[in-house]
């Protein structure tokens, strides 16, 4: 007859975590975290949010722009500029910093008209550009996302939805005199 609980041996590398034996007993020399500790873990991680944070929409702005820039392109418009948070690349290659607050948190690109012929399908695929370009990014990443690190499926829409919260915004001046964005 054999005893009921016999103590297999672990098969896993980590047979604590995989729950295949116990955890060891606490040492009791350990203390607990201070007060001061909690607070200063608490503030690293968020100012480490705050940092991915605008990592993220830094990658939207630029995704936005350079969807808008391309369509310019496509379309027969010279570039001008193009601006991605505080900085701006110019036509001659000349690269700017603008640290306003307004300029941290956006992106504008320019890219003119070379002629007038069918202007309006023409400046319609080139504001268009922007946003499909963001559709784009959404849709490769909700369908190649999964094949790189384990996500929802629709992880993407961050690069889809976002962006054109901020660009509704901005096609309508909030002052008078304040100048419309679109992108």
């Amino acid at each position: 007859m054999s005893s009921p609980l016999q103590q297999q041996p672990a098969s896993s590398a980590t047979p604590c975590l995989d729950r295949q034996i116990p955890f060891p007993p606490r040492n009791p020399t350990d203390r607990e975290l201070r007060w001061w500790q909690l607070t200063l873990i608490a503030a690293c991680l968020l100012v480490k949010t705050v940092f991915v944070i605008v990592a993220v929409w830094m990658l939207l702005v630029l995704i936005t722009n350079w969807g808008i820039l391309s369509g310019g392109l496509l379309v027969g418009f010279r570039f001008e500029y193009i601006r991605i948070g505080p900085f701006t690349i110019e036509r001659s290659g000349k690269v700017t910093q603008h640290w306003t607050w307004h300029d941290l948190a956006s992106g504008v690109t320019l890219a003119r008209p070379a002629s007038t012929k069918a202007l309006r399908w023409r400046f319609c695929f080139y504001i268009a550009a922007g946003p499909a370009a963001n559709l784009i990014t959404a849709f490769v990443l909700s369908r190649s996302c999964h094949e790189i690190i384990p996500c929802p499926q629709r992880s993407g829409w961050p690069f889809s939805w976002v962006p054109h919260s901020w660009d509704s915004s901005t096609l309508f001046p909030l002052a008078p005199g304040l100048i419309c964005w679109t992108g």
